[in-house]
Order: C-alpha cells, then sequence, then structure tokens
C-alpha cells in the first residue's frame, strides 16, 4: 500500500511551530528536535524526548518542570505563564522551548498535521459500548493483510487520540482509532483530529446519557464523525440500531451491515458454545467460532467484517482472524475455578452493555448451578441514574438469575427496586465494600455456578475477584 512520508520530522517540526497560530516564542534551534519521542509524563520520559506540559482540571505538568530539566528534553512546549515561572531555569539548562497559548491544542494540532503527511487508511469507531472490542477485533482482522496502528488502552479522548495518531509512522499501513466522548462537540473535534476515511458506530445506547440529556443527543454526538468526514469516505451503518439505520448521507460510500440477509454484509447465528461463544456465518460464505462470549458481539464481529471485506481482505482472512481473537481485559473475559465460571466484565458498564451481559449469562446453555450477578453502580447517567437503576430490577427479575450482589450507592436503587418486583427464590444484597461483598460470595458458591462482575470503571469491581482469590 502506498502512502506518502515525512520530508525530514527536524526540519517539518520547525516549520509547524513557525506555521502554528498559538505559538508565542521559540526559545532555540529546533532542528535536532524529534517530535515523536514524545512525552508528557515527567515521571516516565527519557532524556531526549519532547516534552509537551499539560494543563488538567486536577493537574499542570508546569509544576514538574524541575523533574523534566533534570532529564534533559529535546525541548518542551510550555504556557507563557509556565515559562515566565521557569525561564530562569530553563535558561541555565539551555533548554529548547516553545512557548504557545494552548499545549493541548498545540499537541491535538500536531497530531492533525502529522496524520494528513499519511495518506493511509483511517479506521474510525466510536459508539455507546462495544467501541473497544470492535477496535480490536477490525485491529486483529486488518493484521492478516497490513501494519497497523491503533489505538493503546482507553487512549480515546482528547489527549490519548493525538497520542495514537503520532504513532503512525512510514511503515504504518492502516490506523485503527477508537473516539470516546462525555460532553457535546467532543467527536466532531476528534474527527477533525483523525480525519477516518472508514467510520464505524457500534451503536446509540445510554453510556453518558448524564451528559447529553436523551439518546436523541447522543445519536447527534455520535454520528458527529459520520457527519465530519470527506466526500468519497466509506460508512459502516450498523442495521441493526433504530438510530443508525435512519442515518443518510448521499456524498459517501454506505456499507449495511448487521444480521440480515439482505444487508451488504451480514451474520447469521448458528449456534452458542458452554462458553456463550456464537459461531456464525458471514455473508453465508464461512463459518466462524468466535471465542469472546456474547451474543452480542456477532454484531461487532459482523462490523469489523465488514470494515476487513472493504479493505479487501478475504472471507478466509477474517475468519482466521476472529476465530484466533481473545478478550481484552477485563472485557468479557473469563476463567474457571473450582468449577465455577467467573465472567470479568468490570472495566465498564452502562445500561445497554448491562442488559446484554446479562442476557448472556441467561443464554449459557448447560449451566447446572446457580447464575449469580455481581454488579457495581453505572456513572455518568446524570438526572436519570435513579430511573436507569431502578429499571434493571425489572430486567432482572424476568431473567432466570438466582443471586444478586450489588456494591455502590446507586445500586441502592436496583436493591430496592428488587425487592418490589421479585420473589423470595432470588438473594438479592447490597454491601458497602468489596471484601464484604466478596466473602458473602465465596461462602456461597458451587461447583456448575456462573458468576458476572460488571460495573463501571470508577467503582473497581475487579477487587470482588480478587478478594476472592485471598486465602
Amino acid at each position: 500500500m502506498k502512502h506518502s512520508q515525512p520530508h525530514g520530522q527536524h526540519r517539518q517540526l520547525q516549520e509547524f511551530v513557525h506555521a502554528y497560530a498559538g505559538t508565542v516564542q521559540v526559545v532555540g534551534d529546533l532542528q535536532a528536535v524529534d517530535y515523536r519521542r514524545l512525552s508528557i509524563d515527567s515521571r516516565t520520559m527519557s532524556a531526549g524526548d519532547f516534552f509537551i506540559a499539560l494543563k488538567g482540571e486536577r493537574f499542570d505538568a508546569h509544576d514538574f518542570l524541575p523533574q523534566v530539566v533534570e532529564k534533559s528534553p529535546a525541548a518542551v512546549v510550555i504556557n507563557p505563564a509556565g515559562y515566565r515561572r521557569h525561564r530562569e531555569l530553563l535558561e541555565k539548562h539551555r533548554i529548547r522551548a516553545i512557548v504557545v497559548e494552548d499545549t493541548l491544542h498545540f499537541l491535538q494540532e500536531l497530531s492533525r498535521w502529522h496524520r494528513l503527511q499519511y495518506a493511509i487508511p483511517v479506521v474510525g469507531v466510536t459508539g455507546s459500548s462495544g467501541k473497544t472490542t470492535t477496535r480490536e477485533m477490525i485491529a486483529a482482522v486488518l493484521e492478516r493483510k497490513y501494519r497497523v496502528v491503533r489505538s493503546a488502552k482507553n487512549q480515546n479522548n482528547q489527549i490519548g487520540v493525538p497520542l495514537s495518531l503520532l504513532k503512525i509512522d512510514a511503515h504504518t499501513e492502516v490506523a485503527v482509532l477508537e473516539l470516546g466522548t462525555n460532553q457535546p462537540g467532543e467527536i466532531g473535534r476528534l474527527t477533525e483530529l483523525v480525519q477516518p476515511t472508514i467510520g464505524v458506530i457500534t451503536h446509540i445506547g445510554k453510556g453518558h446519557i448524564g451528559f447529553f440529556g436523551s439518546q436523541e443527543a447522543i445519536f447527534r454526538e455520535k454520528t458527529a464523525m459520520f457527519d465530519g468526514m470527506a466526500p468519497g469516505s466509506t460508512i459502516v451503518l450498523n442495521m441493526e440500531d433504530p438510530y443508525l439505520r435512519t442515518y443518510q448521507r448521499e456524498d459517501v460510500r454506505i456499507v449495511r451491515a448487521g444480521l440480515r440477509a439482505d444487508l451488504d454484509v451480514w451474520g447469521r447465528f448458528l449456534e452458542m458454545d458452554a462458553l456463550g461463544c456464537v459461531r456464525w456465518r458471514l455473508n453465508d460464505t464461512v463459518d466462524i467460532q468466535l471465542h469472546i462470549p456474547g451474543r452480542h458481539n456477532l454484531l461487532n464481529a459482523v462490523l469489523a467484517s465488514a470494515v476487513g471485506l472493504e479493505l479487501g481482505l478475504t472471507a478466509t482472512d477474517i475468519q482466521q482472524a476472529l476465530e484466533a481473537f481473545r478478550p481484552a481485559h477485563q472485557r468479557m473475559e473469563y476463567f474457571q475455578r473450582d468449577g465455577v465460571l467467573f465472567i470479568n466484565d468490570a472495566y465498564n458498564a452502562n445500561p445497554d452493555s448491562v442488559r446484554a451481559a446479562l442476557q448472556y449469562v441467561c443464554e449459557l446453555p448447560h449451566v447446572q448451578g446457580k447464575r449469580i450477578v455481581v454488579l457495581g453502580d453505572m456513572l455518568e447517567l446524570g438526572e436519570f441514574e435513579v430511573a436507569e437503576h431502578r429499571a434493571l430490577g425489572d430486567v432482572i427479575a424476568e431473567l432466570p438469575i438466582q443471586m444478586v450482589l450489588l456494591y455502590g450507592p446507586l445500586m441502592k436503587h436496583l436493591e430496592a427496586r428488587l425487592h418490589e418486583v421479585t420473589n423470595a427464590g432470588i438473594v438479592v444484597r447490597w454491601f458497602d465494600d468489596h471484601a464484604a461483598l466478596a466473602a458473602f460470595l465465596k461462602t456461597h458458591l458451587n461447583a456448575g455456578d456462573v458468576v458476572l462482575v460488571k460495573g463501571s470503571r470508577g467503582m473497581q469491581m475487579e477487587r470482588v475477584l480478587e478478594n476472592l482469590t485471598v486465602e
């Protein structure tokens, strides 16, 4: 795959800095500076790194410039206040400095300028849930044919996306980047930086609804990625989502994907194994056995397949990639101990992903023991938090779940609702401590049981599993 390359990064950095509208002052010659040796953390930087001092709500990297200077950076990017404060130190050690009005904006614009130097396919992935799994599936598929740069861990925000973009180099053939949001306008801004040539939105759910007010507003925010893509780009449209199937745009290529045979790319459910992993058929051509639990991951796999087909992979390539794919840490990650199947889905939670996980537990075939769910608060729901936690009670009441163990202040609302709508046959307990919850669970486990652990990131529900292993 052909793509353009930077002429020479050191000279180009100097060009960018002088063209950048937010530059206030440049101290020293930048020709020896490699901007791709970027650091934003004084604790992990190395000598010769290009350090950008970011200022957030709870931190200001300008406070740590003395430690940065001790490590001999190639140059530092700082704001005017930081330069005035540390000018003597910088001059004493002859540190090159780029003084700019806003260091985060500098980082973002540097990453956008860097991305534009590479005429490669860039896949943008967003959605209310399933973003990371779908991103990783897409990358796994494309790695069968291409050298791929992907977002690392949770680098999907105003800082993480630029850092991911700056990993693109002359060897990169495709980039797969995740775009996240918790405030209106964020996806639009990230789209300006990433400039995707292929866009994928997993679905429109209630994640972060507290920041947006309605699912319609979430739909508008997520589809800002589609809106911001250049004419002639490709959009993979999830036709199973009632919001996304209504999206229209005339000047892009639309690939319709889902679970129906009349779509461009589709998957036929075949069966589910004992661990709840789906076997399915892609476009009536090849059968694919997934090794990530949950029926909802069939649709993620279909979206990943659509991207693969769009970029020239064969159905067999896709089959091999998806059959080798394994879940990311704390995302439908399963293990067995003493005859009990544990599902660690503790990385995050919102109303839609919790419902999908509950459905998965109840669809598991051949369960000999109890179905147990361990749930922590769903955060960032704003004015909807009480209603959404109570609504889960009505969902659970209709499912074959024998034990519900809850943690966090918001889960008191679910506990109350469960006592209203369930019979005495289901055990419901609320805890204010991970260890106490784990101790109770430990005394009620038997071989054949299935345990799902899920909650928002801030609830750290993996600590329940960690406490279980303490003898």
